[in-house]
């Protein structure tokens, strides 16, 4: 069922891999057609300004990116360092964009599930 599924979730891990943006197309097109709208999304979800990550993503795409990945690593408890989420940023920001986009969706999921 959709509950225990959504109920199983790794406690201090991603739930999808960098590369994985696949296992939610709606993410993965809104990363690609309109990056920023899915950064101003992210930053929104973990409780940034939105619109003005959204601007400043336009001049320095990689720091909303790292920045956004941070905190939501930090908000579910998830392992890594702050190196290694501004290097992934930098390198791939764009996956990092979407990765942490479906790792927020998963997680408020889950959580409303619980509810």
């Amino acid at each position: 069922s959709l509950l225990q599924e959504m109920t199983n979730l790794t406690a201090n891990e991603w739930q999808h891999g960098l590369c994985e943006c696949y296992s939610n197309p709606g993410i993965c097109c809104k990363g690609y057609w309109c990056a920023p709208c899915l950064t101003c999304d992210n930053g929104q979800a973990v409780g940034k300004d939105g619109c003005l990550w959204c601007l400043i993503s336009c001049y320095f795409p990689w720091a909303a990116t790292s920045i956004f990945r941070t905190t939501a690593r930090e908000m579910y408890g998830i392992e890594g360092s702050e190196g290694e989420d501004w290097a992934l940023g930098i390198c791939c920001g764009p996956f990092v964009n979407c990765q942490t986009a479906a790792e927020i969706e998963e997680r408020e999921g889950a959580r409303q599930a619980r509810q």
